[in-house]
């Protein structure tokens, strides 16, 4: 089904919003004021979200993007706003998120310090003539011969392995901004393997020192806002006496605690990423720092932990877990989220059954251009 519709306002995570026979219609890639021609591609009994075929009118908000690809691509969705008013968004949507849950937030989003070729860590789709992103609200794979996001290591290296002709599969490709080299991983199933003629793994040094990161395992994305991030949770953590991490991962922010507090416990459930973890706190000498495979949900919290951090997916924090912290003796926390949506429920139930007062919330720009967000709080009590 086809017809035309103006769009009314943005809604979270920035997708428009506009009406059709008094039905909600969203519109990925729009802005308010786009007088568009669309086509639906889901059809639920409340609302519906449709695609644009064609802007009939572009809103006052539309910018060209500068991106050839990005009208079909999925790779970005907020390239036809410009950057200073993606920063906005981003805010105006996370205030009234916070908004919801009672918390009352007033500040900018940290920008970029560069808003293009800033992505080192990317999951890409492997389609019949290469790598590239799905199109838009679609499985199909769009080829990216260049790429506005991605580090320039790993767009050098695109032509390379779309040369391999690898199966249809999805591909992990991780760059060092230290080194300039590249890892990759193949998924082809509950299949794996590294991608041929590429390293596995690579260093990359956040401003801390230089650790060893997977290209299968989690890696933040934008390795500038990253050292940002973990200059806040060294400053957080200086008062901290014991620290306990959770989700801790292969070690990005296990570096910055075991740097500003005597001791540390590390927990992580992957054991790939344990091995890893074990291997970068032993190369820097850290002895303060032990490490156990373990669940975080199935984790009993010590009674002498002052201080917790945790970057848990994006769901957020098992209830268990939550109520854990809560009747734990720790008088700080720090919690760093992909998804301010899910940590605001947290939030919410850590300040009204655990005594947590919000000391501050910051928000950074991890991902430009998308309309994902990267959150930091601490709280205490």
């Amino acid at each position: 089904m086809r017809f035309e519709i103006t769009i009314d306002k943005f809604t979270p995570p920035g997708i428009g919003l506009g009406f059709f026979e008094n039905r909600a219609i969203f519109v990925p890639a729009s802005a308010p004021g786009d007088r568009l021609l669309v086509e639906l591609t889901k059809d639920k009994k409340d609302h519906a979200e449709a695609r644009i075929l064609e802007i009939l009118a572009a809103g006052e908000e539309r910018i060209e993007a500068s991106c050839p690809h990005y009208s079909h691509c999925g790779g970005c969705d907020l390239m036809h706003l410009s950057y200073e008013r993606q920063l906005t968004l981003k805010a105006q949507l996370l205030k009234e998120t916070l908004k919801h849950h009672g918390i009352d937030w007033q500040e900018a989003v940290v920008p970029s310090p560069s808003n293009e070729y800033y992505r080192y860590k990317a999951s890409l789709k492997l389609g019949v003539s290469g790598p590239g992103f799905n199109r838009r609200q679609s499985e199909e794979v769009v080829d990216i011969p260049h790429c506005k996001i991605l580090a320039k290591p790993l767009i050098e290296i695109l032509p390379r392995i779309a040369s391999l002709k690898l199966p249809v599969g999805d591909l992990s490709l991780l760059a060092s901004r230290e080194t300039n080299q590249v890892a990759g991983m193949i998924h082809i199933g509950k299949r794996q393997q590294s991608l041929p003629g590429f390293h596995f793994a690579v260093k990359e040094d956040y401003g801390l020192g230089s650790l060893d990161l997977w290209a299968a395992n989690f890696a933040q994305a934008n390795p500038l806002i990253t050292a940002l991030m973990l200059g806040e949770i060294g400053e957080a953590s200086k008062s901290g006496g014991f620290a306990l991490e959770l989700y801790a991962g292969s070690g990005t922010l296990t570096l910055a605690l075991a740097k500003a507090v005597p001791k540390v416990l590390a927990l992580e459930a992957n054991p790939k990423a344990v091995k890893l973890l074990q291997s970068n706190m032993e190369t820097h000498g850290l002895e303060n720092v032990s490490v156990r495979a373990e669940i975080a949900k199935k984790s009993n919290i010590p009674r002498n932990a002052d201080l917790i951090l945790v970057d848990p997916p994006r769901v957020g924090m098992e209830r268990v877990l939550t109520d854990r912290i809560i009747k734990s003796q720790a008088g700080k926390l720090i919690y760093m989220s992909c998804n301010p949506a899910s940590q605001a429920s947290d939030l919410k139930l850590l300040i009204e059954k655990g005594g947590f007062q919000l000391k501050w919330l910051k928000a950074y720009d991890m991902y430009c251009h998308s309309s994902h967000l990267e959150t930091l709080a601490l709280l205490e009590r």
